[in-house]
């Protein structure tokens, strides 16, 4: 950021705010293929792999045969983030929209999720797979609940980023960090855009 500029508040949380979810992302990937690689794998390959992949659903045996391109892929958003987040603090216009492209695809993987994993308990439940009796009836009760409450502590917060990085206050300071500033004057208007 250069010398002069103030960088907005809003500017300033969200940027920390996706350098710390990138730093969580690629920490998690590592850890995800670590235990794949250590607990999950040797399980699979110790005898009769095959059938006990097809007794999973087909989600789950797409997901353990390709493992390790899902931590690569999001190793590398992870990074991609936090660069990002780290050059939206530096007022850089590709940097906000870097950052509202992930968080709409953020918001569309949490919704999507949301709708698929209710799917996927509806029809276990609708199979007759799951007995009766008081443990699915709380299970019937409970897990609804605990998914709506999941996406929507996720959901809202991304909306509420995107939101604020389509807000004139944000687009306003890109503009001043791509070359632009801000300056007020004394009749009392907002401010108004001046070359450097």
């Amino acid at each position: 950021m250069k010398d002069g500029m103030k960088r907005p508040m809003s500017v300033t949380v969200i940027g920390w705010i996706w350098i710390g979810l990138g730093t969580l992302m690629l920490l998690g990937s590592m850890m995800a293929l670590a235990m794949f690689l250590v607990l999950v794998r040797p399980h699979f390959e110790s005898g009769g792999a095959e059938s006990r992949l097809d007794k999973l659903p087909w989600f789950g045996r797409f997901f353990l045969r390709k493992v390790e391109l899902f931590a690569a892929v999001q190793a590398g958003l992870a990074i991609f983030v936090m660069v990002s987040g780290r050059f939206f603090l530096k007022l850089r216009s590709w940097a906000r929209t870097s950052l509202e492209a992930v968080s709409w695809l953020g918001l569309v993987y949490v919704v999507g999720f949301g709708i698929f994993f209710g799917i996927t308990f509806i029809r276990t439940f609708a199979s007759g797979e799951v007995q009766g009796g008081p443990p699915f009836v709380f299970i019937a009760i409970v897990v609804p609940i605990m998914l709506v409450v999941t996406v929507g502590v996720y959901a809202v917060p991304l909306g509420v980023i995107i939101w604020f990085l389509r807000g004139e206050t944000i687009r306003g300071a890109m503009l001043s960090g791509g070359g632009r500033r801000m300056t007020g004057n004394r009749g009392g208007n907002a401010g108004r855009e001046v070359s450097k």
